[in-house]
């Protein structure tokens, strides 16, 4: 998405820098239900993926960073498997809960 796209369409989130600003941002938040198999049966997961525009995030999401997201009141989550889209114009990267 494009930053216009992004500003209204986008899902409102905080990123905090684990030494840097608290920032509100807008990104891409897919928020997709995995069935993931157990021993006694399939369990539901939350799987989300996140896309940020490099240009609002320049640094790299590390894992030591923070993020709260408007749509999952009350839960803190870490940036994990962090790449770029094929674009190369927004990181890509899944949530982990904290």
């Amino acid at each position: 998405m494009d930053a216009e796209c992004m500003t209204i369409l986008g899902d409102s989130i905080t990123y905090r820098r684990a030494s840097g600003p608290t920032l509100p941002l807008k990104a891409y938040v897919n928020f997709e239900e995995v069935a993931r198999s157990i021993d006694i049966g399939q369990a539901i997961e939350q799987a989300m993926l996140v896309e940020i525009r490099i240009s609002d995030l320049p640094q790299r999401p590390v894992p030591a960073d923070r993020i709260t997201l408007a749509k999952v009141a009350g839960r803190t989550f870490q940036p994990i498997n962090v790449g770029r889209d094929r674009s190369g114009t927004h990181w890509v990267f899944e949530l982990k809960r904290v």
